[in-house]
């Protein structure tokens, strides 16, 4: 269920485009909707572990920095937790 969600909220976004900025906006949407803390910290493990696959297994060209500087920003707003 987790990867469909993604994939509805962010399966068009560019590579290129999901930056820093476009994480904290889907995180802070995804709590707006709703989700609580635990919920998003399980999202942006999907989304850090998607990209590790993506250029570890088929040779990407994606860093995961995005997603944990995203994580730490949403983690001080109280949105991402454990």
């Amino acid at each position: 269920m987790v990867l469909k969600a993604l994939k509805i909220s962010l399966g068009r976004t560019n590579l290129k485009e999901l930056t820093w900025e476009r994480l904290i906006e889907f995180g802070r949407k995804r709590a707006a909707q709703g989700a609580e803390a635990a919920t998003l910290a399980i999202d942006f493990s999907f989304i850090r572990t998607i990209l590790l696959h993506a250029a570890a297994i088929h040779g990407i060209n994606v860093s995961v920095e995005n997603v944990q500087l995203a994580r730490a920003a949403l983690r001080h707003l109280d949105l991402v937790g454990k």
